[in-house]
C-alpha cells in the first residue's frame, strides 16, 4: 500500500513529528488502542496555558457509536471523507477563568496549543489528525449537550491512514498536491513591522 503523502522541504531543520504531520483525508477504519488514545490526550494535557487554566475540553466519540453518528451529522458535506475515521473529537474552549470568573481571552489560543501537542503525539503514533471547521457549531453544541461557558473550536478526525487512492478523484488530487507554506519573510519581522498584506 502506498500512502502517497505530499513531501515537504522545510527551509530549516524541524523535529520529525512536525515534518511528518499531515492532514490527510484517507482513513483506515481500524480502531485505535485505548492506551494510544490516552497518549494523545496526555500530550494535550501538558500544553501550556494562561494562569494554568487548561481551558481545553475534548468530547471523544468512537466510530460505530450513536455519539459518533450525532457528531458526524453536524459536518458539512465536503467533510464526508471523514466517514472512516476511528474517532471524531469535538474540541472546545472554556471561555471563562476559574480563578476569578472573568472571560478568558486566551482560551482559544491555549486550546490550539493543546491540539498542537496532540497533533505531534498522533504523528509519533502513526496516526492522522485532520481538523475541521466545516460543521454546524450550534447543532453540535445542542446534539452533544454542551453547557454554556464553552466555545466550539473544531472537530478532529483521528485514525490510521489509508491509501490515498481510496479517495474520489477530486479529493485524491488535493491529497497528493504539494504542501505549501508562505515564506518566513512574510510573517517574521526583524525589529520593524512590515505591512506586506
Amino acid at each position: 500500500m502506498s500512502i502517497q503523502k505530499p513531501s515537504i522541504n522545510p527551509d530549516f531543520p524541524i523535529i520529525e513529528e512536525l515534518r511528518l504531520r499531515w492532514s490527510g483525508r484517507a482513513y483506515d477504519s481500524k480502531p485505535i488502542p485505548p492506551e494510544v488514545i490516552g497518549s494523545l490526550f496526555e500530550a494535550a494535557r501538558w500544553a501550556p496555558s494562561s494562569f494554568n487554566e487548561q481551558p481545553w475540553r475534548f468530547l471523544v466519540c468512537e466510530r460505530g457509536t450513536p455519539e459518533w453518528e450525532k457528531l458526524a451529522s453536524t459536518l458539512n458535506s465536503f467533510n464526508s471523507w471523514s466517514k472512516n475515521a476511528a474517532l471524531l473529537v469535538f474540541a472546545l474552549a472554556k471561555n471563562y477563568l476559574d480563578h476569578n470568573n472573568n472571560p478568558n481571552s486566551h482560551a482559544w489560543h491555549d486550546t490550539g496549543l493543546a491540539i498542537g501537542s496532540l497533533l505531534a503525539q498522533a504523528t509519533r503514533e502513526g496516526l492522522n489528525v485532520h481538523q475541521m471547521g466545516g460543521f454546524n457549531a450550534a447543532q453540535a453544541m445542542d446534539l452533544m449537550e454542551i453547557p454554556t461557558g464553552y466555545d466550539p473550536i473544531s472537530i478532529l478526525a483521528i485514525g490510521y491512514r489509508a491509501d490515498s487512492e481510496t479517495l474520489e478523484e477530486t479529493l485524491y488530487l488535493r491529497e497528493i498536491a504539494p504542501q505549501k507554506r508562505i515564506p518566513q519573510s512574510e510573517f517574521v519581522f526583524n525589529r520593524k513591522w512590515v505591512n506586506n498584506k
